[in-house]
């Protein structure tokens, strides 16, 4: 027995060394195989790279052409930060975006540089940009290749308003179809082109004094003024630049108006001006990820023009459905990293106003990579103290190590979204009236005074208005207000400041955006055609039409006074029965919920997941004329902002439950009326609270034709 317990032993240890050698041998041979796929990765990896697009952009802005040129000033030059700061966000290099601004964009400048920074650095398969900010004009053809004669250009630094002899200066549409043809073909058809045009041929000075990007002037000679007998009416969509060949890179290219309307500046939030075209791509872009089209960026533009320039209609051409970039488009990040000035020890994440993010916003500080913040506990936790444009200051609640602070990955927490502020400008002749308003918004805290850029603007006197009234008018032309001048000076307090703050809020519900991914819901528009008995009101007969009948080429919806639609309601969740409330922001600033409504309960307005709901109800299009907005709140509560809107923020009851916090932002909005405070700032909220989806559509006259 000890025998073979001996000789059981040694078999086990022959056995074991032999394992051990197999294991050895297995193990080099898995090193060898790691080894083998990490060059391969390696290699595959340097292919990649190497085949990485470049991103080529050329940035062209005039703010002051000579005095002599008949053009006046305009603020593009602040559209080059942030057309800039925006690129720099998409991943495209310092080096590779190329700015000429003023004196360097004459004609030869921005030919010679869309020749040298685009056509030539261009190589197959690059994303390239091409913006412009400045003035726009028609002017004769000097090809014969338009039906009516006219080309359209926009204006170099070196080209005159009014007519003079010899070559004219202007860079014509048949110029920049060529060039960007050129650089297409160089981009072949594996590359992709966006141009951005923040410029018109039909702006005109509003009553507002508000500056206007273009000139319903025709720059043409007498004897072709003569000939051709009469102004032209516009009817063209763009500046003709759509030219599709084999082996081109997709195009898409945006415009700030169409032709028969003025390109107006909007106002930033520090109350300088800036192109309206440029301030809604830049905050756009902010929200575009790898998935997002052409069409899906124009569509968002389209949102934030509607509450900076109620009354423009921008424009989109070309390949809009191919992805954006190709596909190259880089999201908003889910965290962000801290950054030190080593001088002031000022700390600061780089979000700010531009995407939509304000002071008071609080923020959590974790551990590098850490990716799921449930149940863990932060490093720190922090609030923005001054927000930037890009940039904002941020306060912590205990001192970090420099190591902790370089290597913290710090979430966004609860979100103040806005500031109320609103910038006014007065065009008052009489000086008893001046001195009354003065008086009157030195005790709104709401509204600062400006000479410069504003939100609205206080006319008597001036321009095709009546010297014994005071109108209150926004950028748009549009008269919101208006009153005798003899007004009590505490009336003309209550209604300033009341009118000041329905501007405000409706501005600041229009660009309200908070996305849940679970509490997806979004709403359709169902236009309606009368059928049967179309002169009787109550027995008329609709039937069904396509949204199509009421859209452009470039999407946006247009109804008619007298139209009427309805409206399908869809839930994309798999998971939640959700509940939703639809708002209606007029272009007068009005706010009025359409959903519930006034007789209905909140709690019967619930859509099962994967549904699709067919409201009944028939709405009818009326004035204001302008542009419109529909907003639809899913959430996991039911809403009632009805009492909120009515009771305007007082007492506003929420029949029997406690307010959401998406109803306590909206009750909010109106704490900053009179000399109270600039914004809801006491007011933050989770960013997936609730889910908004915004429809914006054009109200136009029955004769007014789309």
């Amino acid at each position: 027995m000890q025998k073979n317990i001996w000789k059981k032993n040694i078999f086990t240890c022959m056995f074991g060394a032999l394992t051990f050698k197999e294991h050895q041998n297995e193990q080099i041979k898995k090193s060898m195989r790691l080894h083998f796929l990490l060059f391969l990765f390696t290699v595959i990896s340097l292919k990649a790279a190497a085949q990485e697009p470049n991103k080529l952009a050329l940035i062209v802005a005039i703010s002051k052409y000579p005095a002599s040129s008949g053009w006046g000033e305009l603020s593009s030059l602040n559209d080059v930060k942030l057309i800039k700061d925006a690129l720099l966000h998409q991943g495209f290099k310092e080096q590779n975006i190329t700015v000429i601004t003023d004196k360097q964009a004459t004609l030869a400048g921005i030919s010679t540089a869309m020749d040298q920074y685009l056509v030539q650095k261009a190589q197959p398969g690059d994303i390239a940009v091409f913006h412009f900010s400045g003035h726009g004009q028609q002017i004769e053809d000097d090809n014969g290749d338009e039906g009516d004669g006219l080309d359209e250009s926009f204006i170099p630094y070196d080209a005159p308003a009014e007519f003079r002899p010899g070559p004219d200066k202007h860079f014509r549409d048949d110029l920049l179809g060529q060039k960007l043809s050129q650089l297409r073909t160089k981009l072949g058809d594996k590359g992709n082109l966006l141009v951005i045009i923040d410029a018109c041929h039909s702006g005109t000075m509003t009553r507002g004094g508000g500056r206007t990007r273009g000139t319903s002037q025709v720059y043409a000679s007498p004897a072709f003024k003569t000939q051709q007998g009469k102004v032209r009416t516009l009817t063209d969509n763009a500046y003709n630049i759509i030219n599709d060949s084999k082996g081109m890179a997709p195009m898409a290219c945006f415009f700030a108006s169409s032709p028969q309307e003025q390109n107006q500046e909007a106002v930033l939030p520090d109350g300088t001006g800036a192109g309206s075209l440029s301030l809604a791509f830049s905050r756009a872009l902010a929200k575009a990820d790898k998935s997002t089209s052409y069409r899906g960026l124009f569509d968002d533009i389209k949102l934030e023009m509607s509450s900076l320039v109620s009354q423009q209609t921008p424009l989109a051409e070309g390949d809009l459905d191919y992805t954006l970039f190709g596909g190259k488009a880089m999201s908003k990040p889910a965290y962000y990293l801290l950054q030190k000035d080593e001088k002031t020890n000022i700390l600061s994440i780089p979000v700010g106003k531009i995407f939509g993010i304000f002071g008071n916003t609080t923020l959590k500080l974790y551990k590098a990579d850490t990716r799921d913040t449930a149940g863990t506990k932060p490093l720190a936790t922090g609030i923005i103290t001054n927000a930037g444009e890009y940039a904002s200051e941020v306060k912590l609640d205990k001192k970090l190590t420099d190591a902790e602070i370089k290597s913290a990955w710090v979430y966004l927490d609860e979100i103040n979204y806005g500031d109320l502020g609103v910038k006014v400008k007065l065009n008052v002749a009489d000086a008893e009236i001046k001195k009354n308003l003065i008086a009157a918004f030195n005790n709104i805290r709401q509204a600062t005074l400006s000479n410069e850029a504003a939100d609205l603007f206080l006319e008597s006197g001036l321009n095709t208005f009546s010297g014994d009234s005071i109108y209150l008018v926004n950028s748009g032309q549009m008269i919101i207000w208006q009153t005798n001048k003899n007004i009590a000076n505490q009336n003309l307090y209550d209604t300033l400041a009341m009118k000041v703050g329905d501007y405000a809020r409706a501005k600041y519900l229009r660009n309200l955006s908070l996305a849940n991914p679970e509490y997806k819901v979004s709403l359709q528009f169902v236009p309606l055609k009368c059928v049967a008995n179309c002169d009787n009101p109550r027995t008329a007969q609709y039937l069904d039409d396509k949204i199509k009948s009421k859209m452009d080429v470039a999407g946006n919806i247009f109804f008619k006074n007298g139209d009427k639609f309805r409206l399908n309601i869809i839930n994309h969740s798999d998971q939640k029965r959700l509940y939703y409330t639809i708002v209606d922001i007029q272009p007068d600033n009005q706010v009025n919920v359409l959903i519930p409504g006034r007789r209905d309960q909140p709690e019967d307005f619930l859509i099962s997941q994967e549904d699709t709901i067919k409201l009944e109800k028939i709405f009818t299009i009326g004035p204001p004329y302008g542009v419109d907005v529909l907003k639809i709140i899913a959430s996991d509560v039911p809403l009632d902002l009805r009492n909120i809107f009515e009771s305007r923020g007082k007492a506003a009851g929420t029949r029997g439950r406690g307010k959401s916090p998406f109803e306590k932002i909206v009750e909010g909005t109106y704490n900053a009326e009179g000399n109270k405070k600039r914004g809801p700032q006491e007011e933050a909220i989770q960013p997936d609270a609730v889910n908004i989806m915004t429809v914006p559509f054009h109200i136009v006259k029955k004769d007014e034709v789309k």
